[in-house]
């Protein structure tokens, strides 16, 4: 069932198994793993099932310190999330990324990709991947390719495949809307997590939409899907209780932000520089939409005391006007903005 808050009468108190606040990709997994079965599941979604700028304002907000997007550019506030910017791109987690290392800082998960693995199983179906499907070591042999030649003590291959379930709040809206046990709210902004005096239990999570209409959820279980930005928003502004915010005894919330920044490493410069190009851009292998990246060993994460990456290259175009509209026509095919837009400038006539 799908339902707009502005349906609601105001004030009401609506009861379930489990509340998911956010309604992206996460949320939606979760609700269809649920789909059919006992518990009753409620979705609260800011936004409505199209993006408009009214709820893309509530994401609003200042920025100090490193430079960053404005926040309502980093996630979107509709069914579906930002999964309308996506595309779907998926590789899992290498086992060095839960691993403790001594050079970063108090790295090490409490689980191992081991652990994860059953559940990417879940991922890759949901998204729509080719399985099976080999993302690690000799990727291109199951495509009859051949790969660069680039030092193995330096760099490992990898690849990532685009699923086919893109716009998730589409694909899945009408599963989400005809299950018996799933109640989607539209315009249904959670504004507080309300907790006991100990801060040890959520009695409830109070709720507003743009109509003016209030309710409260209360449920058996909480989860926290809006993203990373939103969560901590969330949290911190969920302070009846404890001043610093729910959750934040030790003053962590919202410290440990992940991002995937790029940023221009080297230059390769090739003979077969069109080969090398071509091997790491994504396009469709044996029916398959997928890209080749080159990660940085172990060994070499611990030698240079630095974090994991992918190494992906891109053309530096700068008299050639026929690559240079090549180039750009191949990005906006896969939906990717140049990161550089003044490479192509000298390229054009002016």
């Amino acid at each position: 069932m799908i339902i707009e808050s502005k349906n609601l009468q105001d004030g009401s108190i609506i009861d379930c198994d489990v509340c998911i606040i956010g309604g992206g990709a996460a949320a939606i997994a979760m609700a269809m793993h649920f789909a059919g079965k006992r518990p009753n599941v409620s979705i609260l979604e800011s936004g409505s099932l199209r993006l408009t700028s009214e709820a893309q304002d509530l994401a609003r907000g200042d920025r100090s310190g490193i430079p960053y997007f404005d926040l309502d550019e980093t996630c979107y506030r509709l069914l579906g999330g930002s999964t309308i910017r996506w595309g779907a791109r998926i590789s899992p987690l290498k086992p060095i990324d839960f691993t403790e290392r001594s050079w970063v800082p108090l790295s090490g998960w409490p689980i191992c990709r081991a652990d994860l693995d059953p559940y990417y199983e879940r991922v890759f179906e949901f998204v729509g991947l080719h399985r099976p499907f080999t993302y690690e070591g000799r990727v291109w042999e199951p495509f009859n390719l051949s790969a660069p030649a680039f030092d193995g003590a330096l760099f490992d291959f990898c690849a990532f495949q685009f699923g086919k379930n893109v716009l998730l709040g589409e694909i899945y809206r009408t599963a989400l809307r005809d299950a018996d046990n799933i109640t989607v709210y539209l315009d249904a902004t959670a504004q507080n997590i309300q907790s006991n005096l100990e801060g040890t239990r959520i009695e409830h999570i109070d709720v507003a939409g743009r109509s003016g209409r209030r309710f409260v959820m209360r449920a058996r279980n909480h989860v926290l899907a809006s993203g990373g930005i939103e969560n901590a928003r969330l949290l911190l502004l969920s302070n009846t209780v404890s001043p610093a915010g729910l959750c934040n005894e030790n003053d962590l919330v919202g410290r440990y932000f992940m991002e995937h920044p790029t940023v221009l490493a080297g230059t390769i410069d090739s003979p077969r520089w069109q080969d090398l190009h071509d091997f790491f851009s994504p396009g469709l292998v044996s029916g398959h939409l997928v890209e080749f990246g080159a990660s940085l060993s172990p060994a070499l994460q611990k030698a240079r005391k630095c974090l994991n990456a992918v190494v992906r290259t891109n053309l530096i175009v700068t008299h050639d006007a026929t690559q240079a509209l090549r180039e750009l026509l191949w990005n906006l095919r896969y939906r990717r903005i140049p990161h550089q837009l003044e490479w192509y400038y000298p390229a054009f006539p002016r």
